[in-house]
């Protein structure tokens, strides 16, 4: 579910997470923390208290209370942490010749 703009009030933050099943996996972006994200499965929520509860994948003993009117964002879209996709491969720049000796690689533009 995608909201145009996204959720700006509790009410309508508590509309989202309650159309999600237990053990959904969401990215959590807060108020209190820019840039950091908060990800895992939907543990728990509490309207009354006004937090949900993120159960880690990778620690299972770890699991993160948040406020309800802490909510920046959330990404609904992944099913588990990790990237998206996997990097392209690459090459380095410097490489090895026959003799022993380190140089730039033939092809490379920026020399």
């Amino acid at each position: 579910m995608t909201f145009t703009p996204p959720p700006k009030t509790v009410d309508e933050f508590w509309s989202l997470i309650s159309s999600y099943a237990i053990g959904k996996y969401l990215m959590i972006y807060k108020k209190s923390e820019p840039g950091i994200i908060t990800q895992g499965r939907l543990a728990a929520r509490d309207r009354a208290i006004g937090v949900i509860v993120l159960q880690s994948d990778n620690y299972p003993d770890k699991a993160h209370v948040i406020r309800l009117d802490d909510l920046k964002l959330i990404d609904d879209t992944r099913t588990g942490s990790g990237a998206l996709s996997s990097v392209a491969p690459m090459e380095g720049d410097w490489v090895l010749d026959p003799y022993g000796n380190w140089t730039r690689r033939q092809n490379n533009p920026i020399q």
